[in-house]
């Protein structure tokens, strides 16, 4: 798993991926990457600088194989960005090149690159400002203090420019941009407590799902000699409005899920009773307006004493309109828990030439054409389950949408069972971030029995945070029951429309990774290859959930491989007739067969894609088979 993760985890998780990027290569390599760990953006010419000025013995294809390696992620036209974790990791680090002198040494040529691209259009003044602070931090106490001092100054301004017209926006974005600059150099302004406590309340203030203590919301930060920074009263303002803020030092984690309980910090507290909670009334607002009367003008104007024709007047009314949802949604939108956003990499595969960033300064070299992994960082929304206060499953909330569903005609390795596509509209839905794992497993096991019983441990492949296996379908069910009961949400396998929908996030090449597959970024039998794709590593074996820390575009990781899922559905050899409003498609047999999606560890590329399927009987149990689950969000129609 990878929310929650502890500082030390982060940490252990950053120099696995370090390791695993030099052992791809050579040891040279980690040279590089501590070099290239302090600009917090890269581009391939900088890289190139760095490697041409420090690192001469380094390959120069090193250059292009950081860059596009999961250590970078793109963020623009040839911009890159090392990962927060990582930068952190490797500037902690000392090698027998990379010394605090050399760290010095290479801030200065940073900040003589910056005065270079100061002349250029390639970095947005920002980026520019961000370069010079993370190089200046390095070069002395009194440098790291005028970064400070600039970091407190922009805050100050963007704060001003709250204040103006049409503002706002450019404000919150400006001070969410300067929190996440000050967040990335902590390690290196550690001697600035204040500062960094001021940008973790800015970036707290825009996550919605957190009540924050008022003891931070209401403080007056000083961050530096002569310099204070308090947050903007529009967004205190806010805050209160939204009821975000509560006595005491600590935070709360899940406004909305304080709601359904109606604790002593929720924001249902007086007048109309819902159940046990109570719930406020909106505050009345004044309305004055004038009345008047219409008369006709053409008739004969009214004597003194014509009481038909009542004398024009002008009355002034105070009123106040309260609107009160119905009991029912009201109740429902109480119940449901608070979603909360989280961070994650998608990856596309692509075909390049090696080495195509210096063709302009090395004409005439030899280059090879290989598969890479383009990584972008995105967001998404999940509904956190917290079974243990150690144990937890992630639910990542889907919108609903339209999609074409099956093979179409002309894919590599078409089956006619995974035909005819056709246009299936699907709900909202929540679907496990990850397959179960072996450690979820075990927690369900140890709850009330519903219908059937569970295996204490049955996978093959042991680890707490590898998916379980060898389950039949029924245990699956009773998994999802045993939840739902526990949990009071309604959990169940997916159907197998929506096991699709989520697998392509909107993409609708054979693979969510685009046109082929590799072993760099799915667990499956290597020693094949799909369509003109690289052979790789057959692990004979199942891998961790999110092992390879790279997602689909909603946020769902290992829908390529590893374990075949169960869906709901029952098998049909084709798709004549199929619901195309996405509920599972079932038969009155309760023995009939069972569609299973994913592929495995052992199978081709070819059983990996979106669209393959296979089947199973309900009560087999393979060491290839898993499962994950769904839920349908509070207030569903489903």
């Amino acid at each position: 798993m990878t929310a929650g993760l502890t500082l030390d985890e982060r940490r252990e998780r950053a120099e696995r991926r370090v390791q695993r990027f030099v052992e791809r290569f050579e040891p040279g390599y980690y040279e590089l990457v501590c070099h290239a760990a302090l600009p917090l953006v890269l581009t391939p010419e900088l890289v190139s600088y760095l490697r041409h000025q420090f690192l001469r013995e380094v390959p120069w294809m090193a250059e292009v194989d950081l860059l596009l390696s999961e250590l970078c992620s793109q963020v623009g036209y040839e911009l890159y960005a090392m990962d927060t974790d990582v930068r952190a990791y490797v500037l902690k680090q000392t090698s027998p090149t990379f010394t605090e002198e050399r760290k010095r040494d290479v801030a200065n040529l940073l900040i003589s690159y910056v005065r270079y691209l100061a002349n250029n259009a390639q970095l947005s003044d920002q980026e520019l400002e961000s370069q010079q602070w993370a190089a200046m931090v390095y070069l002395g106490p009194a440098e790291k203090e005028e970064v400070v001092t600039q970091i407190a100054d922009r805050f100050q301004a963007s704060m001003g420019r709250g204040e103006q017209v049409g503002g706002e926006l450019l404000s919150r974005a400006e001070m969410a941009r300067l929190a996440q600059v000050t967040e990335t150099l902590r390690e290196q302004l550690a001697d600035y407590k204040e500062l960094i406590d001021y940008a973790s309340l800015v970036s707290d203030v825009q996550r919605s799902n957190r009540q924050l203590a008022a003891e931070r919301v209401e403080k007056t930060y000083v961050v530096a000699p002569g310099k204070f920074l308090r947050l903007p009263s529009v967004m205190q303002q806010e805050l209160r409005a939204k009821n975000r803020i509560r006595a005491g030092e600590s935070d709360v984690v899940g406004v909305t899920e304080a709601v359904a309980f109606g604790g002593p910090q929720s924001p249902v507290s007086k007048s109309s009773d819902v159940g046990e909670a109570r719930v406020e009334l909106p505050v009345f607002q004044t309305l004055k307006f004038v009345t008047a009367q219409i008369v006709d003008v053409d008739a004969e104007p009214a004597t003194p004493d014509d009481s038909s024709r009542p004398e024009l007047k002008q009355e002034t009314v105070t009123v106040a309109e309260v609107q009160l949802k119905a009991v029912e949604q009201l109740v429902s939108e109480l119940e449901g828990p608070g979603l909360e956003t989280f961070e994650f990499r998608t990856g596309r595969l692509e075909k390049r030439e090696r080495g195509n960033f210096l063709t302009r300064l090395l004409p005439g070299r030899q280059q090879s054409i290989e598969w890479v992994v383009t990584r972008q960082r995105r967001q998404g929304s999940q509904w956190v389950e917290r079974l243990t206060d150690e144990l937890t499953l992630e639910m990542v909330a889907l919108p609903g949408g339209t999609f074409q569903m099956g093979a179409p005609r002309g894919e590599t390795d078409r089956q006619s069972y995974e035909g005819p596509q056709h246009q299936v509209t699907v709900p909202e839905f929540w679907l496990g971030k990850y397959a179960v794992t072996q450690a979820q497993w075990r927690f369900v096991v140890g709850l009330p029995q519903v219908n059937v019983e569970m295996p204490s441990d049955p996978s093959k492949f042991k680890g707490d945070n590898r998916p379980v296996e060898q389950v039949s379908w029924y245990e699956a069910e009773e998994f999802c029951a045993r939840l739902s009961v526990y949990t009071g949400r309604k959990y169940r396998l997916p159907s197998e429309a929506e096991w699709e929908y989520a697998c392509r996030a909107r993409t609708k090449t054979p693979f969510h990774f685009g046109e082929t597959l590799t072993t760099d970024i799915a667990n499956y039998n290597g020693n094949a290859t799909y369509g003109d794709g690289p052979k790789g590593q057959y692990r004979n074996n199942t891998t961790s959930v999110g092992h390879f820390e790279v997602a689909n575009a909603f946020g769902l990781y290992d829908m390529h491989g590893n374990v075949w899922e169960w869906c709901a559905d029952h098998w049909h050899k084709n798709y004549d007739k199929a619901p195309t409003d996405g509920r599972p498609w079932q038969t009155e047999d309760s023995e009939a067969n069972r569609v299973l999606r994913g592929g495995s560890w052992i199978f081709n590329p070819r059983d990996c894609r979106s669209a393959s399927r296979d089947v199973s009987q309900p009560g087999d149990r393979d060491d290839v088979i898993g499962f994950r689950v769904s839920c349908e969000p509070p207030g569903s129609l489903q």
